[in-house]
């Protein structure tokens, strides 16, 4: 799995340097202000940004996550003793609780903002992992599927609107690209890591323990630099400029 993901990472990584390149990119007219100078995309720069690579863990830790959770569920359902029947029925409310937060997502950013809620989107999802960990009824199945629905609801709105707020709505599209291809990679990765530690003889409760630590730790850090994002002036002020 891991080589095909690589060999597939590598075929499209020719296309988004095209892509990203700035003499290829079009722009449309937005309704900035024209008196506020637009600064120009440099992906190198960005990479080297401050607080880049914490975005980039924050909205790639939860489908890296959830990817080894879903590939490897009938070794948890196993684990637990959960019915394989029911433990496919409750992804029904996994899909209710992600679409209904999608919506709420949506207004929530709009009242408070996306870089507030960066840090908060993964907390249910962090709940959902020490369900696992603590609990084997077959209510915790539908527990934790409906933690985690809540959670990649939330994010689907909070990380795209989060890129317009902090680095202007001309540069979204390129950013969001460079993020999807660490998503991308991460996805592939975390099936890979799950399948090690479960042939190493490692629980998924002990699993689920471990990614609820790495998920409160990511956002306990983006936490902390929600200041910094704040201070980037929402679009022009962000140091990923050539």
């Amino acid at each position: 799995m891991m080589i095909c993901a690589v060999i597939i990472c590598g075929m499209l990584m020719p296309f988004i340097w095209f892509a990203l390149n700035k003499k290829h990119l079009q722009y449309f007219p937005d309704n900035t202000d024209p008196g506020l100078e637009e600064p120009e995309f440099s992906p190198f720069a960005l990479l080297r940004s401050k607080g880049f690579f914490l975005v980039s863990a924050n909205v790639s830790i939860l489908p890296c996550v959830i990817t080894g959770l879903f590939v490897y569920q009938q070794a948890l359902a196993a684990e637990k003793a959960w019915p394989i029947g029911w433990l496919a029925a409750c992804f029904i409310g996994y899909a209710l609780c992600r679409a209904v937060f999608c919506v709420i997502g949506g207004r929530l950013v709009d009242r408070f903002s996306a870089v507030t809620l960066l840090p908060l989107f993964l907390i249910p999802f962090a709940f959902a992992l020490l369900v696992i960990t603590f609990f084997s009824h077959p209510i915790a199945a539908l527990v934790y599927l409906a933690l985690s629905g809540v959670a990649i609801g939330m994010s689907n709105i909070v990380n795209t609107a989060f890129l317009a707020e902090v680095y202007g709505q001309r540069h979204v599209g390129s950013i969001r690209a460079i993020l999807v291809t660490i998503i991308v990679i991460a996805t592939a990765i975390g099936p890979l890591v799950f399948g090690f530690l479960l042939d190493k003889g490692v629980s998924f409760s002990a699993i689920a323990a471990l990614s609820a630590l790495l998920v409160f730790w990511v956002a306990a850090s983006s936490y902390r630099y929600v200041p910094y994002f704040k201070s980037q002036g929402m679009r022009r002020k962000t140091s990923f400029t050539a």
